[in-house]
């Protein structure tokens, strides 16, 4: 799971202290920031000016499950549990509450496609991709949960993506930045070039359920491919999903932060033993048997028809 702040000061510094103070972790949680706003100083020092705006983001492990503990001892007078009818009343209660949460946040609440920040958003990624070299750009406007979704269509959108979505990610980076730039309310901004974010929803979907049953047959740790925060984040919620002795965490920093998928934290990383073994043996010279072992050299006389003909000699 992932929670945020955003906060301002007069420089970045300042700003990010700020942050650290409304994420309720500790001083050694593995904090990530991201610049929305440089601070502007006022001209003649009178006019203008902004003040720096950082936005802080951790992911945070989910509670491990608690083992069963030894069962108790049954009490004299059985307590009635509730009925299944109003266990289904409070789990629709609790996810009101979350969706609730989520629209208080600011940048959030009344959000819709027409907003001023969208639409320059929208504009930069058009001017962006037009120079990229991308043709018949078709955009289209979605306003989810925690921000907007920009779907786009148009000729040649590899060049947009990149490899492993690598040129997608800075293109998102960027647009966030011109969306909330001397903004205060903070509006999250996500890419969507022709279904790409769906398809690769799947594709990790795919590889966190493999993965996991990868996991609880061989009683070791699978180890997943280094991904971005909305990644790893769909790999955490599909493993959630899936329950019972699963867990997943995050290990690595920066741009080698990947998922590791087990049972428990103390087990050993899953290892390819039969790719291992293969890829020793390549390039490795056979064994010489002995019956192959080089004979000492003998001299011996070159072999002749007769002994008065010469070795070499034209034939008459």
């Amino acid at each position: 799971m992932i929670i945020e702040a955003v906060a301002t000061g007069k420089t970045v510094d300042e700003a990010k202290e700020a942050a650290l103070k409304e994420l309720p972790v500790g001083p050694d949680a593995d904090v990530q920031f991201e610049v929305v706003e440089l601070a502007q100083k006022k001209k003649f020092g009178l006019f203008g000016g902004n003040p720096a705006k950082v936005r802080a983001f951790v992911e945070i492990e989910d509670e491990k499950p608690r083992r069963k503990s030894a069962p108790k001892k049954k009490p004299e007078k059985p307590v009635a549990e509730k009925p299944a009818a109003e266990k289904k009343v409070e789990k629709e209660k609790k996810e009101q509450q979350v969706v609730v949460e989520k629209a208080k946040r600011p940048g959030v609440e009344n959000l819709t496609a027409d907003n001023p920040q969208v639409k320059e958003a929208e504009t930069y990624l058009v001017n962006v991709l037009t120079n990229m070299g991308v043709t018949d750009i078709q955009t289209e406007i979605e306003v989810v949960d925690d921000g907007v979704k920009i779907n786009f269509n148009g000729n040649k959108l590899g060049v947009a993506i990149g490899r492993k979505g690598d040129t997608l990610d800075a293109l998102q980076h960027l647009t966030s930045l011109v969306a909330n730039k001397a903004k205060e309310n903070y509006i999250r901004v996500t890419l969507n070039p022709g279904g790409y974010r769906q398809k690769r929803e799947e594709t990790l979907v795919a590889v966190a359920k493999k993965s996991a049953d990868k996991a609880l047959k061989s009683g070791r740790n699978v180890i997943l491919e280094p991904m971005n925060s909305y990644e790893r984040r769909i790999i955490h919620n599909c493993i959630q999903e899936i329950g019972g002795e699963l867990m997943s965490w995050s290990i690595g920093e920066n741009e080698h932060r990947r998922v590791c998928i087990g049972t428990s934290k103390d087990n050993k990383p899953y290892k390819q033993s039969y790719d291992r073994r293969r890829s020793d043996r390549r390039g490795r010279r056979p064994a010489r048997r002995p019956s192959q072992t080089v004979e000492s050299k003998v001299q011996r006389e070159p072999l002749k028809d007769s002994a008065d003909l010469p070795m070499y000699g034209k034939i008459k």
